[in-house]
């Protein structure tokens, strides 16, 4: 007697809950880097002047707000594409560490930091926007490491059936 778990057309491929967690954390990340890379776009004149008055940053923030705007937009393209999401989620993960150290030096010296990251994330106090960071960065490497163990799957079963 054969049973079904589901009607959803994948639910007999093994691996399938890896395929979600890669999803969320691809479909996540793009949802995130668009909506900060536009919301920043259209606040452009603002964007630079919060960037001209950080401290490392300031004589550098034409170039720093082109560079993190295009940086955004890349990364969410890397990861609409399948042959290079792994890719997309691992630079997503390294603009994500980086943008949570800049912000835990800031805050561990006490510096008074305007937010520029556009849209409603600006309302987040600067330890919440730590643990969303974080919370960002785990998801990457839950998808990373979702799609190395789906590979590792996908290999044994392709042996299996030669």
């Amino acid at each position: 007697m054969q049973t079904t778990h589901s009607n959803h057309p994948r639910s007999d491929k093994p691996g399938n809950w890896h395929e979600l967690v890669i999803d969320f954390a691809v479909y996540s990340h793009i949802l995130l880097f668009f909506y900060t890379a536009f919301s920043k776009l259209i606040t452009y004149p603002s964007f630079l002047k919060v960037l001209s008055d950080l401290p490392v940053i300031g004589q550098w923030h034409e170039l720093m707000a082109l560079t993190v705007i295009f940086s955004e937009i890349l990364f969410g393209l890397l990861l609409i594409f399948p042959a290079s999401r792994i890719r997309g989620l691992w630079c997503s993960i390294s603009l994500m560490i980086l943008f949570t150290l800049y912000l835990g030096y800031h805050i561990a010296v006490k510096s008074k930091l305007p937010c520029s990251c556009g849209g409603v994330i600006s309302g987040l106090t600067w330890p919440q926007h730590v643990i969303f960071n974080i919370g960002f960065i785990l998801l990457g490497v839950a998808g990373i490491l979702a799609d190395k163990k789906l590979r590792a799957i996908n290999k044994i079963f392709s042996r299996g059936s030669r």
